[in-house]
This record gives C-alpha cells, structure tokens and sequence, in this order.
C-alpha cells in the first residue's frame, strides 16, 4: 500500500507522497521495514503500442503484455480512446473527420471492474483515478472498496459517450463473465446491442473476434 515508512521527509501523507525522491534515483538507506517507489510497478512491458501497420510491432507488443493487478476497464477503454485520436499523446490517428476512414475499438474484459483497498491515508494503492481516499473519482464523496464499483462504472459510462459522440464504433465483449451488472454496462458501451458479444469460453472467443473482423470489413 501507500503507508510511507521513514523516508528522509516529513509532513502530512501528501507532503510525503510528494517527495520527489519516491520516484526516481534509489531509495534512503535508511529506510526501516519493506520499501518500494509509487512507480515500482511501471516497466516498459506495460507500455501501449501506437497504432501502426508494423505486424511484428504489434505482435511482439502482444508478447509482452501480461495481466497483474485490479480490473479497470474504464482506464483501458480511455487508453484505446487516445491511441486512435489524431490528439496527443498519441498522434498517429488520422482526424475524426478523414475520408474513407472507420475509427473502432474493441473493449474485452474477464472481470467486474475493482480497485484494491490498503491501509494508510489514501485507503488503496494508486489508480488512474488517484487513490479510495481521495476525490477524484465521486465527487467530493470519500471512495470505499463498497462503491469503487460503481463509481468506475461511471467512468467507463463516460469514456464509451465521449468515443461514440465522436463517431467511433464500439464493440464489447465479456468473457467468462457471470456478472450481469458488468454484462449490461458493456452492452450499454456499445455502439449498439449487436456490436456486444459474450463468450463463455475460449472456444467461442475466437469466432466472436472473426465476426467482429467481417463487421470492419463491411464498414470499409
């Protein structure tokens, strides 16, 4: 979690997660107990590959992508909305009004969305959204690991009307997933009903991706 031990500096819970020394260059020899930075979990397998008609760049980009962590579904469908934006940080996507241009995501997830509570002054480990004990995702209401859901599903809500009032079409698809509440916000995700797919298994994941493949096709 983000419950600082002794780390050469002082103050409140903000001040400390301000210390810069938490980011870069090694830690304090005299920290006392286990140590990490806010950004030990950061390497570069985590990082997005821009849009590019390079196949081995993306192959070797899907090689090394590996699941860890909580499920946040809202923050991958925001990261697919900035790679096919001709906006920055991402700029390869051509412009929202490109001719003979289709600009689609397809949004999978195997889970509900969730965010891991911790103990110390900002109730979780770091998210996207800033910590459960911070504002950021729900007003000025304080988050709990009882409505984080919620609050997340929101935000997912959000980013899937900001991407269709750009004209992007939306797929969705649930994989080995019971939930139905996550079931029905994905289905609401969507461009519409028939761009959402739920596969039980494996086995029909991949005639849902070779539908979708067939539907772009079309498009073009």
């Amino acid at each position: 979690g983000y419950t600082y031990v002794a780390d050469n500096s002082s103050g409140n819970a903000l001040d400390r997660l301000r210390n810069a020394s938490k980011y870069s260059g090694p830690l304090p020899v005299n920290v006392a107990g286990p140590a990490q930075r806010s950004d030990s979990s950061c390497d570069a397998r985590r990082e997005v590959t821009p849009l590019t008609n390079n196949v081995s760049a993306i192959k070797r980009g899907i090689r090394n992508m590996y699941a860890e962590g909580w499920t946040n579904i809202a923050n991958g469908a925001a990261w697919g909305f900035r790679l096919i934006s001709p906006n920055a940080p991402f700029t390869q996507g051509r412009a929202y009004d490109a001719p003979n241009t289709t600009k689609a995501m397809v949004i999978l997830t195997d889970g509900m969305q969730t965010m891991g509570g911790a103990a110390g002054s900002f109730n979780s480990g770091y998210s996207p959204f800033g910590f459960m004990g911070e504002p950021a995702l729900q007003g000025k209401t304080r988050l709990s690991g009882k409505n984080v859901k919620q609050a997340l599903d929101r935000k997912l809500a959000q980013v899937c009307e900001a991407a269709k009032a750009k004209d992007i079409v939306i797929y969705t698809i649930t994989f080995e997933l019971k939930d139905k509440s996550t079931q029905d916000m994905m289905r609401a995700c969507a461009t519409d009903s028939a761009k959402y797919f739920d596969a039980a298994s494996a086995a029909e994941l991949s005639p849902v991706f070779k539908e979708i493949a067939g539907s772009l096709g079309e498009l073009r």
